[in-house]
Parts: structure tokens; sequence; C-alpha cells
């Protein structure tokens, strides 16, 4: 099930469709698609009430989108904020142990992201398979430690594809640091293909590939740079880590 565009549909239509989870009305969902509304908090605490009902407990695969604007004001934030505590709820709830593939699309903006990563790091994503995150405020500061945290076998010992989309190399970094720190997931496909990786960036993951700690990581995915290349040896490093490693090249 899913809502078409545009993505930015009123509360009132994203109040129904929980309402309709909550009353069973949808008994074999297992696709669900849907934006977080743009205009007051209404309908996402609906949908987060819809998401832990038992009736959701069918569900396999969950798309959530930001339809916040790229340049926000302090009141945008501050809704969103109160958005991804709701959605925080939903992921922490046992209903959702059966989930096998979740995307969060952004904007989430930095400040709002530990309110997100609480429900990743509920641990009631063990059952999680595949996990897309683009642009959700993942960088070199503080409020991506929990995100990190959730990103470890502890939390999703079953995620075997990762996508971490328009990242900064400092913040992939952060990523990649803390699997030295804690076991990561059992990975077997890395996409980076929006992200930033750099001579540092493949260092790191050659490092966690000589010291054991992603023994089933075969393919890796990068983006080319500005010029539509990636560097040689960053990419000859990586090729003689991970055989499948692929290069994407700018929108692909």
């Amino acid at each position: 099930m899913y809502v078409r565009e545009p993505w930015a549909p009123h509360a009132s239509a994203v109040r129904a469709m929980a309402k309709c989870m909550m009353k069973g009305k949808f008994p074999a969902l297992h696709s669900l698609q849907i934006p977080i509304p743009n205009r007051g908090q209404g309908g996402m605490q609906e949908l987060a009430h819809g998401l832990c009902s038992p009736h959701a407990q069918s569900l396999r695969s969950l798309f959530i989108k930001s339809s916040i604007t790229l340049n926000p004001n302090l009141e945008m934030v501050m809704r969103q904020r109160a958005q991804m505590a709701a959605l925080a709820a939903a992921l922490s709830s046992e209903q959702m142990g059966g989930l096998h593939k979740l995307t969060v699309r952004g904007p989430i903006f930095f400040p709002n992201l530990p309110a997100l990563s609480v429900g990743f790091n509920s641990g009631r994503l063990r059952s999680l398979r595949s996990l897309t995150l683009i642009n959700v405020g993942i960088g070199d500061h503080a409020e991506t430690d929990i995100l990190c945290e959730a990103l470890s076998a502890e939390k999703m010992p079953e995620l075997r594809f990762l996508s971490l989309r328009q990242v900064s190399k400092q913040a992939l970094q952060k990523v990649l640091g803390s699997w030295i720190e804690r076991p990561p997931p059992p990975l077997e496909t890395l996409d980076l293909a929006r992200s930033t990786v750099d001579d540092e960036g493949a260092a790191a993951l050659a490092s966690l590939c000589r010291m054991g700690r992603v023994p089933f990581l075969r393919d890796v995915r990068v983006g080319s740079n500005k010029n539509g290349l990636i560097d040689s040896n960053v990419w000859e490093m990586l090729k003689a880590l991970f055989p499948n490693t692929i290069q994407i090249q700018s929108g692909d």
C-alpha cells in the first residue's frame, strides 16, 4: 500500500489510513509507503499508533519520507522533532519485530536525529535485513552517536543491506569507526553510492576488512567524484578487498 504523489498529503489523509490500520482493515498489509505530513503533527501521531497496533504485525516493508523543505525555519525543525519521536515510538513497538526492510528518506535535520535513532536503537528491529537512510542528518557530531550504536550486530543482527546516501566523508568515518568499537551487523552489501568515499574512507573500510570485522561484506557500491571518476588508488584498494565493488555514476 502506498500514497501516490504529491508527497505532502494533508494530515487527515494519513489519519484516516492509520484508523483503518488500527481497525484491522488491512489484515494482510505487507508493504507501506507513506510521506510524513508537512503541516501540523496530527496524522503522524495516529500513524505511529497504527504501526503499534497488533494489526501491523504483518508489515514487512516500510518506507517513510519527510516532506519538509530543505530550508526550514525553527518551527519546522521542532515540528519534525515531534514527528520523529512519534516514529521512533512506532519502531520501538513489538509489532515491528517482523519488519525486514526499512527506508527513511529525509531531509531529517541533525538536531532531530537522536529522536529518530531511539527507534533504531530499541532492539525491536532485530529481524531487519535492509536499511536505507537518505539525507537523514548523519554528520560528525554527537547526535550521530545513538545511530552508530544502533548500526551494530547487537541491535540489528540480521541486517544484510545498508545504504547510506548523501553522507559526508566525516560522517562516514564516524559510522565506520563505530564498527571498530562494537561488532557491526553481518553486512553483505554496503551502498555508499551517493556518499563521499575518499582515501580515508577507503582506508577505514580496508581496516575493518583486515581486522575481520566485516567477514560477509562482498558488495560495496561507491559513487564517482565531481569529475565522474573515483580516485584510482581508492578504487584498486576496494576492488582488492571487496570483489564485487561497483562504481555508480552520478544520476544512476
